[in-house]
């Protein structure tokens, strides 16, 4: 029997989980996140743990794991790890193409090359997982990919066969052909788990720094309750040979600080978590340059739950501030336990439109969600976020807006830590005060900090406009510039 859904809005400014004296800058954040879950787009029955990166040719690619991807299913063609093209501007119409893993099925609809059994049963498709095993360093049976992204055309991948280690490959041939770094995060508590790659626009072309970084934990499942940040820059800055930073071990370095005083270490022992005693787990995370925001989704980190967070960032270290909670994550059609990752080809000029791709086995007993398992698959879903914006100002005319702040101990101090106001106005205290003298878009970060030592910053837009006139016009589109 078919089923309706109901599009659910959700608006958190504190969720309920968090403590009460969190300290938001409320100004400039996200406000309301809305997942249209009535028009989700579904494909590749059978396959979870998707993935997904844009490279510089303008194509998006997509790992999947126990499954036949696009052109299989949960028992058809079945791999450990697929990689897959998504050719396309428009995410309700766009062209998969298997690459790696399961290449053909012989059913409907064909793969572009034979050579996969058509009627393979679980747990894997021998002839499938043979064609590629014997020249290829990843993909046969438990072998995952949890970790992607494309910087220009080059292709990483970090692969995890599931004993706990977890190894960088990379692919120059659009995914056709792999190889691995000589080297390895191991195994084991006390070590680095990468979990999720930060997408940075086309080909890694929007990083603000440079870097790739990377979240992760310091076990494997049961996920303890922290997540560490590592990095490493993307290309080669000649201290080593010609080799680009990300492919040597000895160029990754770990977040070892706090927010308002970030440091690296070398070393994974000198450690520093981003947070502590939420339950944030793993984490896929995209920056959106026209917002000047890392937006990362993070899962319990209890194995098989359905609880997803999201959270927004000035910096890739935080502090991190929750916009989203969910208990059973597109609850109308079943939980989730495998993941929400973005397509971030798929993100609106003005960063305010976004497509997500997830899936789940559904809660089980006892969870509080439905327990459906046919969310096994390829779901994209749009979400849309609305910000809390500054008014515009008007050339000549006086503007006092007062920063909205909330938790925390007060008083606050706030100050400009990034950018530059318009020419006439400045912080008094909180708020934005003065006499602008021209017309114009000014982007500046802002940092408040609390009595307690709380912290919390955002980037923020200001239009100043020639007239009352303007201003009004320009209102609608102040985000689009």
């Amino acid at each position: 029997m078919a089923r309706k859904f109901i599009a659910v809005i959700i608006l958190i400014l504190i969720p309920a989980n968090c403590l009460a004296d969190e300290l938001v800058l409320i100004t400039g954040a996200i406000t309301e996140v809305v997942f249209d879950e009535a028009n989700q787009i579904t494909a590749a029955e059978g396959s979870d743990l998707w993935r997904l990166t844009w490279a510089s040719n303008d194509l998006q690619y997509t790992s999947w794991g126990d499954g036949g991807g696009f052109y299989g299913g949960d028992n058809l063609c079945r791999t450990s790890l697929g990689i897959a093209s998504l050719k396309g501007s428009d995410p309700n119409s766009f062209t998969p193409t298997n690459i790696y893993g399961c290449i053909s099925d012989g059913g409907s609809p064909p793969g572009p090359d034979g050579g996969c059994a058509s009627g393979a049963t679980m747990p894997s498709d021998k002839i499938c997982a043979a064609q590629y095993a014997a020249s290829a360093p990843f993909g046969m049976r438990n072998y995952k990919g949890g970790a992607m992204i494309a910087i220009g055309n080059t292709l990483y991948v970090v692969q995890n066969p599931m004993d706990g280690t977890h190894k960088l490959y990379k692919s120059k041939d659009g995914a056709k052909s792999w190889t691995g770094m000589s080297w390895q995060w191991d195994s084991g508590a006390g070590n680095f788990h990468p979990a999720g790659l930060f997408q940075m626009g086309q080909g890694h072309t929007d990083s603000p720094d440079g870097y790739v970084y990377v979240m992760g934990f310091n076990k494997s499942w049961p996920i303890d309750q922290g997540n560490y940040l590592a990095r490493a820059y993307a290309t080669d800055r000649g201290d080593v040979g010609s080799t680009p930073d990300i492919e040597e071990e000895s160029n990754w370095e770990y977040f070892s600080g706090k927010p308002d005083s970030p440091s690296w270490s070398s070393d994974f022992s000198n450690r520093a978590s981003l947070w502590s005693g939420t339950g944030y787990a793993g984490g896929q995370t995209i920056y959106i340059a026209s917002l000047k925001k890392y937006i990362t989704t993070q899962q319990d980190g209890s194995k098989g739950s359905n609880v997803i967070w999201m959270l927004e960032s000035a910096n890739p270290y935080g502090p991190w501030k929750e916009i989203y909670y969910d208990k059973c994550f597109s609850d109308s059609n079943g939980g989730s336990a495998l993941g929400v990752a973005s397509a971030p080809k798929w993100t609106s000029t003005n960063g305010l439109e976004t497509w997500w791709v997830w899936s789940g086995n559904g809660g089980g007993e006892g969870s509080g969600c439905l327990t459906d398992y046919s969310n096994d698959r390829f779901n994209l879903i749009k979400a849309t976020f609305t910000l809390n914006k500054l008014p515009n100002g008007e050339q000549n005319v006086y503007y006092n807006y007062p920063l909205d702040i909330t938790g925390g101990v007060t008083p606050y101090s706030c100050s400009l830590e990034q950018g530059s106001l318009p020419s006439g106005i400045g912080l008094s205290g909180c708020s934005l005060v003065g006499t602008p003298t021209k017309d114009g878009m000014s982007e500046f970060k802002i940092r408040v900090i609390d009595e307690s030592t709380g912290i919390d910053e955002k980037w923020m837009k200001l239009y100043i406009a020639i007239s009352s006139g303007e201003s009004a016009c320009y209102e609608a589109n102040i985000y689009d510039k």
